[in-house]
């Protein structure tokens, strides 16, 4: 976890990775074929990455 000063506890600098944030899913499918023995049971979800909830830096 960063400090204030965007360094971890060993003096390393903490960049932002782009899959942090938040994404908000447009799209939620699921595949079930529960009748097949070991069928599939998956759920796909398609999301928009946004900068909503981020800090807006002030000066």
């Amino acid at each position: 976890m960063a400090g204030e000063n965007g360094l971890n506890q060993q003096g390393q600098r903490i960049a932002s990775a782009p899959w942090n944030g938040l994404w908000l899913p447009y799209s939620i499918t699921h595949e079930v074929t529960a009748e097949i023995p070991g069928g599939n049971w998956h759920t796909f979800v398609d999301c928009q990455l946004t900068s909503a909830g981020q800090q807006i830096a002030v000066k």
